[in-house]
């Protein structure tokens, strides 16, 4: 004895249904991969500031979920500068960055690293990156 008359049943024909569903689910997929190659580069960026700021003990001037290190600098005391050296030592700031002082460039960019130089009328800095 055989198979019972339409069995197995037959697959359904992929109409416009089956094509619209399978384009649907590849713009699902590749907005998921997007999503996490976005996730992955932002935690890598803020690694690198808060392992910065490990090593040269300044984690509490981090902030924005370790997105944000600003860093204190006063003109007659020389630990900000020392602070900020360490900073950009680890961060491999290029030799342009290191002689920036705020009066010449307020900011510039790096390996997706911002510094910006905020100055007071006391001629004290605020180094601030971001990643």
């Amino acid at each position: 004895m055989g198979p019972p008359p339409g069995f197995p049943p037959a697959a359904p024909k992929a109409g416009v249904n089956g094509k619209l569903i399978a384009i649907i689910a590849g713009a699902v997929a590749l907005l998921l991969v997007v999503v996490v190659v976005v996730v992955i580069q932002l935690n890598r960026h803020s690694d690198v500031l808060e392992k910065a700021a490990q090593t040269c003990n300044l984690t509490s001037s981090l902030s924005d979920n370790g997105r944000k290190l600003a860093i204190k600098i006063d003109y007659l005391d020389a630990q900000g500068y020392v602070d900020a050296g360490c900073v950009l030592k680890e961060l491999d700031a290029p030799s342009s960055v290191l002689t920036k002082t705020g009066f010449d460039d307020p900011g510039t960019t790096w390996n997706g690293i911002t510094a910006k130089w905020d100055h007071d009328s006391n001629y004290n800095f605020t180094l601030t990156l971001t990643v």
